[in-house]
């Protein structure tokens, strides 16, 4: 208010009492629970992709971890190790951007009703939609990683089969590594989109 009276600005007055006001007011009231929703939602998606690639989400790398442990003698020793190295690489830093995620979300969500208060004010409003646009990043990378881990979990199965020549298996095996290090980086990807 002081400012809009100092630059005798009546639209900027009339602008923060009857759009930003309001608008803060609503979603102070509504935002947590939106980020919630937002949540359930994704979660639904992300059991909805694992579920259509008929991924078992309680042991997902079961059968590569046993199509790596019995290699036929064509394989290199070393290269199975190094693509169990890495998928257990990747299955560590997987589990670790999840639990983050859940955190920086409940952090976020936190100070999100005091940063829509700042909406009344135009010079920090831009604050507000900065964290909208972070919870919207990471509420969606998870179903990011869950499509981008279905498809790893396709190629691997696609390696498993009994009906390819070994190496034919085995690059299979490589292509669902390298989607599986694809899930792991994926996040990083979408909060790049995100102005920090």
């Amino acid at each position: 208010v002081i400012q809009a009276v100092y630059r005798q600005s009546a639209a900027a007055l009339l602008r923060t009492f009857f759009v930003n006001l309001p608008v803060a007011l609503m979603f102070t009231g509504v935002a947590v629970e939106l980020v919630r929703m937002g949540m359930v939602i994704t979660d639904a998606m992300s059991a909805q992709f694992m579920a259509a690639a008929g991924v078992n989400t309680h042991d997902v790398l079961a059968p590569l971890a046993s199509s790596l442990g019995s290699a036929p003698s064509s394989v290199p020793g070393f290269a199975m190790f190094l693509a169990g190295l890495l998928v257990a690489g990747s299955a560590l830093i997987l589990w670790l951007e999840l639990v983050v995620r859940a955190a920086a979300i409940t952090a976020a969500a936190l100070f999100l009703p005091i940063v829509l208060a700042a909406l009344v004010w135009p010079a920090i409003g831009h604050w507000a939609r900065r964290l909208a646009d972070t919870l919207a990043a990471l509420v969606l990378s998870k179903l990011v990683i869950a499509a981008v881990i279905s498809l790893a979990t396709g190629a691997i199965a696609g390696g498993l089969s009994g009906s390819a020549s070994t190496s034919t298996k085995f690059g299979d095996i490589v292509v669902g590594i390298a989607l599986l290090l694809l899930a792991t980086f994926s996040p990083f990807i979408l909060l790049r989109l995100v102005p920090m």
